[in-house]
């Protein structure tokens, strides 16, 4: 009996000394449906605007604007805070100087949203135009209704048309208070 006790303890002190295995933990869409205009996620839902007036608020009014050079493979990640708003434009995307080298740009770029890790059907959303400062804009048409307090990551993955695995990343941890 005691040589039988001897091996186990033996053998979960040997156990207990081997290297741990570790995964990395990468996150994952919940599931693999995108989200669609209308669509709820807790007790948020995402819809369209029907023009500028619409979009309430753009995080982009709260969150430092990464301007990204599409052309070079980075990741950019900011921090930032939300007050708890009714509805926030969380759409992204290009700006130029004339209608035309908005649509010049876009068109050799292709796009990819995540919020809280869950894919966002960009294509359901269209895109929305704008002009402010002299300048011209273009973004994808996202509204996020009623942001639940609390931890969220709005992720965007942008990849050259002629390069696509040349990905810019633009990551935004907010937190809506």
């Amino acid at each position: 009996m005691k040589k039988r006790i001897l091996i186990l303890f033996a053998l979960f002190l040997l156990a207990s000394c081997a290297p741990a295995v570790v995964t990395p933990v990468v996150p994952v869409p919940t599931t693999t449906e995108m989200i669609e205009p209308g669509d709820t996620f807790g007790e948020m839902s995402f819809r369209m605007a029907k023009n500028r007036r619409d979009w309430g608020i753009t995080f982009m009014s709260f969150c430092e604007v990464i301007v990204a050079d599409f052309s070079s493979p980075a990741v950019h990640t900011r921090q930032c805070e939300l007050p708890e708003l009714g509805r926030v434009f969380i759409g992204y995307g290009v700006s130029g100087e004339t209608r035309e080298d908005v649509d010049e740009l876009w068109s050799t770029l292709s796009w990819e949203m995540y919020f809280d890790e869950q894919s966002i059907n960009l294509t359901a959303f269209g895109t929305i135009d704008d002009s402010y400062a002299g300048l011209k804009f273009r973004y994808w048409n996202v509204v996020l209704m009623k942001p639940a307090v609390g931890n969220h990551t709005l992720r965007f993955l942008v990849h050259p048309v002629d390069a696509p695995e040349d990905v810019t990343e633009m990551i935004w941890q907010i937190s809506v208070k």
